[in-house]
This record gives structure tokens, sequence and C-alpha cells, in this order.
């Protein structure tokens, strides 16, 4: 079997977890990497990982916000389509993004209507949702700005990473995955209401269960 070099890829250092840093599985190897929270650690970090490394694949495992309360808190998911959702301006009462203001093609590469959009779920066979995120650089508690990214961008899930790291790994062409767990509900900023470390759990978890069934391979 040839060897594999696979990049784990976390914001911060608690979202990945003991069990999934000193995985091991023959004949490949693992790199692990924390990049900070944002888009610009993210695809700052992503891009040096990528150049000292060179990886075979990436993995992103984090936790999310969920504005669908069909998935329920410490579900797994697996990013499909990624929009940033914050870049742009509020003109005429009206939210418009670069390629509303004609700054950015919609359907020029890696862009696709919009996304950024995985093309390698339907090869990983994955037993989980498949879902749009937003990434922000501010936490959505608003009303209205939650509306719009859960109706009109069609987003299941809020984080604050993932748009970078599609993006990144398009641009370099690199076999990649982003799985993310529910931790909270988007807009309840009662920690008490948070599932953090079960979260965490899960997503390790799977990461690991994927793995031993040999994800990349």
């Amino acid at each position: 079997m040839t060897s594999r070099k696979i990049a784990l890829i976390t914001a911060t250092p608690f979202e990945l977890s003991p069990a999934l840093k000193d995985f091991q599985r023959a004949n490949d190897q693992f790199i692990t990497l924390h990049t900070g929270v944002g888009l610009v650690n993210m695809a700052i970090q992503c891009q040096k990982l990528i150049f000292q490394h060179q990886p075979d694949a990436c993995i992103l495992i984090g936790i999310a916000g969920s504005f669908n309360t069909n998935l329920p808190l410490n579900a797994v998911v697996a990013v499909q389509h990624e929009i940033t959702g914050d870049l742009g301006v509020w003109e005429d009462h009206q939210w418009k993004d670069l390629f509303d203001l004609r700054l950015a093609d919609p359907d020029q590469f890696p862009f696709n209507d919009k996304k950024l959009t995985n093309p390698h779920l339907d090869n990983l066979y994955l037993r989980m949702p498949a879902v749009t995120a937003v990434s922000v650089n501010e936490i959505s508690t608003d009303a209205n700005t939650i509306d719009r990214y859960k109706n009109t961008c069609q987003a299941a899930i809020e984080s604050m990473e993932g748009a970078a790291f599609h993006q990144v790994m398009l641009e370099n062409n690199i076999p990649f995955l982003q799985l993310r767990a529910i931790s909270n509900l988007v807009g309840v900023r009662d920690k008490k209401q948070w599932s953090i470390p079960p979260a965490i759990h899960a997503v390790n978890q799977t990461c690991i269960d994927l793995l031993n069934n040999g994800l990349f391979n």
C-alpha cells in the first residue's frame, strides 16, 4: 500500500483530541496543524503547511453552530459547499456580496455558483449529511443576519474558517474533507445550552472511524 501524508487541521488545539492526535495507521504519516481562529489564519497556515509538507490530503476538524434544529447537538456533518457570508456591503437596505458587486465572477474557479464546493465527497462514500456552510468573521446573533444565511444562502451551519480551507485546497488541487460537529444553535449565546466537549469527541471519533476505514485510500 502506498504511503500517504495526511494533514489533520483544526482552528484551535482543543478541537483535536489526544486520541486523534496520536492516531496511527500503517504506511501513513499524519501531520497536525492548529491554525488559529478565523479565515485569514486558516488561509495563511494552510498555505504554509502545503509549501512545507506537500500533504496528499487534508482534513479540517472542528465544531460549528447550526441554523437547523433538524441537526441535533453533537451531530457530525461533512461540508460540501462553503460561502463567505459577510464579505460585501449593505446598500439600499440590501446585502450585496462581491459577486453582486461584480468584483468577482460567481463561476470562475475556484467558485461555482458563488460557492466553494468540495468535489471529492462523492468518492468518499460518507454516511453523514453533506451540508452548505457559511463562514463569517462575526459570530451571528442578529435575527436578520441569521435569516439571510439560513434562507438566502441555504446554509445549514456556521463557522469562522471553512471557506478559507476550501479555497486553499481547491487552488492547490489537494483532496480534502471538512468535518464539523454541532456544538450549538446559531444565535443562542447561553453557553449552558452548548455542547462543546461532546461535539469535539463526536467529530474526532468520526474522523478516526473514517481513517480506519481507508479514507483517501
